[in-house]
């Protein structure tokens, strides 16, 4: 593992993103904080996220969808 840590925020586990950070996590310690867990999202049926964080770190942060909005539980 490398030296170099990154920290990347981002929307939700969409699987080019997934795809994205795997190569990436290949080069340095990666975390990827994303705001919404999949099954929030009402745009896309959860089978066409992917789970396969092979090598970064996936933290979500805890939320609840009140009708159109997100709201971050600190």
């Amino acid at each position: 593992m490398s030296d170099i840590k990154v920290l990347y925020i981002t929307n939700s586990p969409a699987p080019y993103r997934v795809d994205f950070f795997n190569e990436i996590g290949k080069g340095c310690d990666l975390t990827v904080l994303f705001e919404e867990e999949t099954k929030y999202s009402k745009d896309r049926d959860s089978s066409w996220f992917r789970e396969e964080y092979h090598n970064f770190n996936a933290v979500f942060l805890k939320s609840k969808r009140f009708y159109d909005y997100i709201i971050i539980l600190a």
